[in-house]
């Protein structure tokens, strides 16, 4: 499970694993597995120190460690229970199903459910309302925290943000790999939602403002009235992962309504389709800022206000943290004073349009 789930590789490219296939690299801190691809061209298919594919996390090298301990034979997952009369007779030769690997994994969820959580005081594996846990399921779940994680928990988006990173520089990263065409799928569907939610909070009266509080809720609206569309390929999604009107990126305290040609954090040097937080400025024309983002300043400004530490601080930071308060404080009385509601943002859109189809 770990090495299917942390690799972001197949499960029959994971099945078919074979003894030795970790490596490190000294110079490079990274960690290789080496094994029989799938869907590749022929010259790629063999496993050899050549072509290596996947770059992995330490994790992974130390189950396969394990695994290189417990195998009989080369394979790492052969086809019969481990140390019975066909688990020697096959252990370099054939490999365990996918079904049988399925049923290990239910196996183990019970072990652990049984025997294992109320001795060491962990919560039990709960039942998953979307069907049983099979393998086909940890390269899709990894895709999933890739997209999400990032926006929420400190933790979660070091180790995500890093994890993709790391696997995409080996073939993971490759097309031949389809391992970002889950990933493109989950953003796709994550955009899709946020849009959903965006144009909830608008239907009940939310206030938007900031240079680009119209745009914010014209591509909602327009986003939202759109009649469907039939995704059934990577390069569908990624197509429409490309159109502008999804480009509504939520921070922690605004929202990027993005735009190339007037985003400050663009480097115009390279094309950026999506906005490089670390360089977000507060003068740029792409931001709008909704009761929600306010919400979540306000009670951050409020926090930093309250905290008793301050009086410990350095001057020189003391007056920065004062600055960043005082700041804080003028955009939230800023948007109290001008933001506007969705009906009253498309009104001069509206009139536009009027005046466009008499003339």
């Amino acid at each position: 499970m770990l090495t299917t789930y942390l690799s972001g590789i197949r499960p029959g490219e994971a099945l078919n694993l074979r003894r030795g296939c970790i490596s490190r690299s000294k110079t490079l801190e990274l960690v290789f597995l080496s094994g029989t691809q799938e869907k590749a061209q022929p010259v790629r298919r063999e496993r050899s120190p050549a072509t290596i594919p996947w770059v992995v996390t330490e994790h992974v090298g130390r189950a396969i460690a394990l695994l290189e301990q417990l195998a009989p034979g080369d394979l790492l997952f052969p086809f019969a229970g481990r140390y019975t009369p066909n688990a020697f007779r096959h252990a370099n030769s054939r490999v365990m199903s996918a079904s049988r690997a399925n049923q290990r994994v239910r196996a183990f969820v019970e072990w652990f459910n049984t025997d294992v959580a109320g001795k060491v005081g962990h919560e039990q594996i709960a039942a998953d309302p979307h069907g049983p846990i099979t393998l086909s399921r940890f390269r899709r779940t990894l895709a999933w925290h890739i997209v999400r994680r990032p926006g929420g928990l400190i933790a979660g988006a070091i180790q995500y943000g890093h994890l993709r990173t790391q696997i995409t520089q080996g073939y993971s990263g490759q097309a031949d790999s389809g391992f970002n065409d889950d990933v493109g799928f989950e953003e796709f569907l994550m955009r899709c939602e946020t849009i959903h939610a965006d144009h909830e909070r608008l239907g009940s009266g939310e206030h938007v403002s900031g240079p680009a509080a119209s745009s914010y809720v014209s591509r909602v609206t327009t986003a939202r009235e759109f009649l469907g569309h039939s995704v059934s390929s990577p390069a569908q999604a990624r197509a429409l992962l490309a159109n502008e009107t999804l480009q509504i990126h939520h921070g922690t305290f605004l929202t990027c309504v993005y735009r190339a040609e007037t985003a400050a954090c663009r480097d115009f040097s390279q094309s950026a389709a999506t906005p490089i937080w670390r360089k977000c400025k507060p003068s740029c024309r792409n931001i709008a800022r909704t009761d929600q983002d306010i919400g979540a300043l306000e009670a951050h400004n409020d926090e930093l206000i309250s905290d008793p530490l301050h009086l410990h601080l350095p001057l020189p930071l003391r007056a920065r943290l004062n600055e960043r308060t005082t700041s804080n404080s003028s955009i939230i009385s800023n948007h109290r004073d001008t933001a506007a509601s969705a009906s009253e943002l498309r009104k001069p859109q509206s009139q536009a349009a009027t005046w466009t189809s008499e003339l």
